[in-house]
């Protein structure tokens, strides 16, 4: 049986942190295999890292779907804050409303790095790049260390 839910990421900061303390996430969901998480601002890296935390804390984790805030922008990115890299058992990740930048491809970088049985990482963009524009981040992608042999990044 899997287990399948969806997170709606509100008041987050107090989530990750307590009178500028990091809290530890508890693990409620050992046996979670798909998990789809929604409206994520990527260029807040306050959200992103409680995001990839709670991710990260899913140890069974097999399917993984993001949906980012459609058309989001933010003039003043907060980079994502450090967290330590641990194995995962992420089969297949989907991005949607990929926008490209420096906090997707970090968390792109996490999941190729950190999954073994990683398969595929769909990207769905929230604009139609033009054929350069693909061939650079297509570049960008191939240079990121992968922990699985088989793991594949299908731009659509």
């Amino acid at each position: 049986m899997s287990l399948s839910f969806c997170v709606i990421f509100q008041n987050f900061k107090s989530l990750l942190t307590e009178g500028g303390a990091r809290k530890k996430f508890p693990t409620a969901f050992p046996s979670l295999k798909a998990i789809n998480l929604t409206r994520i601002g990527f260029s807040n890296g306050v959200m992103l890292s409680f995001a990839l935390e709670t991710i990260r804390h899913f140890s069974n984790l097999q399917t993984l779907e993001i949906t980012g805030i459609m058309h989001h922008i933010c003039f003043d990115p907060v980079p994502v804050l450090e967290v330590e890299y641990n194995m995962m058992e992420l089969r297949s990740v989907v991005f949607n409303d990929f926008k490209g930048s420096e906090n997707e491809v970090y968390l792109l970088k996490y999941f190729l790095a950190c999954s073994l049985s990683l398969k595929k990482i769909v990207i769905h963009p929230d604009w139609s790049p033009a054929l350069g524009e693909q061939f650079k981040l297509a570049k960008k992608f191939l240079k990121l260390h992968r922990a699985s042999p088989i793991a594949e990044i299908h731009f659509d």
